[in-house]
C-alpha cells in the first residue's frame, strides 16, 4: 500500500485523477474474481497483493484529492463534511455485511464486488470531470455549464 500510494504520487498529475481513478478500480476487477475462484492459498495472497496495489495507486488517495476539487470553495467545507461522513458510513455497512456475506454467499461475494467496480468504472468515465491541469475555478465553471445546459439555476456565491 505504502508503494503504490507513493508511486500515485508521481502519476497522478500525468495521468489525471480520472483515469488514475478508472484503472485503479479497473484493476481491483480481476484480483476480485480470482478471489472468488481461487482454491489456493498462494493465488489468493497475489490477488490480494494486487487488490491492494490497485487501490493504492488510485482509489485511495486519489479520492481525497478529488473530491475538494470539485466543489466549489463555498461549498467545499459541507461538501467534504457530507462525502467523508458517507463514505465512513459505508465502510461501516460494508464492515458489518462483508462476513453475513460471506457466509451465506461463500466466495462468490468477491463476484458482487467486482460488479460493483465495473458499474463505478462505466461511472466515473460517464459522470465525472477530469480535473488535471484545471484551477479551480476553471472546475466550478464546468459545473456551471452543466446546470445551465439542464436549465438549473446556480448561485454565483455557490
Amino acid at each position: 500500500m505504502v508503494i503504490s500510494t507513493a508511486l500515485s504520487l508521481f502519476i497522478v498529475d500525468k495521468l489525471g485523477r480520472k483515469p488514475l481513478l478508472i484503472y485503479s478500480i479497473g484493476g481491483q476487477v480481476l484480483p476480485l474474481i480470482g478471489l472468488a475462484f481461487s482454491d489456493s492459498t498462494i493465488l489468493s495472497m497475489v490477488c490480494v497483493f494486487l487488490y491492494v496495489f490497485a487501490f493504492g495507486i488510485g482509489l485511495g488517495p486519489v479520492f481525497w484529492l478529488y473530491i475538494p476539487e470539485v466543489f466549489p470553495l463555498q461549498a467545499r467545507a459541507i461538501g467534504m463534511g457530507i462525502i467523508t461522513f458517507s463514505q465512513y458510513t459505508l465502510n461501516a455497512i460494508f464492515s458489518a455485511t462483508f462476513l453475513p456475506l460471506l457466509s451465506s454467499l461463500g466466495y462468490n461475494v468477491f463476484l458482487i464486488y467486482s460488479g460493483l467496480s465495473v458499474i463505478a468504472c462505466f461511472y466515473i468515465f460517464a459522470k465525472t470531470p477530469e480535473t488535471k491541469g484545471k484551477t479551480l475555478e476553471e472546475i466550478e465553471a464546468v459545473w456551471r455549464q452543466k446546470a445551465r445546459e439542464k436549465g438549473v439555476a446556480m448561485d454565483k456565491g455557490a
